[in-house]
């Protein structure tokens, strides 16, 4: 197992406005499944905002791949792959240079070899149906397509540390069982956090069930957790 393939929370506090989110949260996740279930704004994608180091850490520490992201940011981030539920950063790019983008600065940080990971960019892009695309700049793409090139870029680098916000929002069904496959080998050696609303999805991937529990628990709180489903048949998407 991957001994960077960690998230570890400390008693994390949030509030929004005048209303609790969390308090005093303290646990830690390790190489697998981990899906963050819940109702609408209870904090699920505060809370991955804040691991992903895209929020504040307002109390608390946060660490990942063992390094404290307030203290070690570059350090801690270079672990991390981020699929928020938004549009690209950078429209203005093609989508393969996006992609380009986000292997070579992941290499660099990990002193790793570009060519060595060519399999895995050719395998996602063609597995998530990108190839047509790769010379389109991102803004003139629908939505359902750049969420398919920010998840290509997840699996990019050899991430220890995956955070997904509602990753199967918006892509085709073809997509949704290769993200499905893809995940749950990047299990293997990767911690992957993800938030979803889709009980089908979730027990396809056969993952790890956590909900925040309520702000006003006692000191001491951690996420309330259940054991995984049996994942369900998944068709794999054929290796090209």
């Amino acid at each position: 197992m991957n001994r960077h393939a960690t998230i570890t929370v400390d008693r994390l506090s949030c509030e929004m406005g005048r209303k609790l989110l969390f308090k005093n949260l303290s646990f830690q996740l390790e190489a697998g499944l981990h899906a963050l279930v819940g109702p609408n704004g209870q904090g699920k994608t505060t809370l991955l905002r804040i691991l992903a180091g895209t929020s504040p850490i307002p109390t608390g520490t946060v660490f990942l791949a063992g390094h404290d992201l307030a203290k070690e940011p570059l350090e801690a981030r270079k672990w991390l792959s981020w699929v928020p539920d938004g549009n690209i950063v950078y429209p203005f790019l093609t989508a393969g240079e996006f992609l380009s983008m986000v292997l070579n600065l992941r290499t660099r940080a990990l002193g790793l070899s570009a060519a060595d990971l060519s399999g895995t960019y050719e395998h996602v892009t063609r597995g998530l149906g990108l190839s047509a695309i790769l010379h389109t700049r991102c803004e003139v793409l629908s939505f359902g397509m750049q969420r398919k090139v920010l998840l290509a870029s997840a699996f990019l680098g050899k991430p220890a540390v995956v955070i997904l916000d509602e990753p199967n929002n918006g892509i085709d069904g073809n997509s949704e069982e290769f993200l499905v496959e893809a995940l749950r080998s990047l299990a293997d050696e990767a911690v992957v956090f993800f938030s979803s609303h889709d009980a089908h999805f979730i027990r396809r991937m056969g993952a790890r069930i956590h909900s925040l529990p309520s702000p006003h628990a006692e000191i001491g709180t951690t996420l309330l957790s259940k054991a995984p489903t049996v994942p369900a048949p998944c068709q794999r998407a054929p290796e090209v």
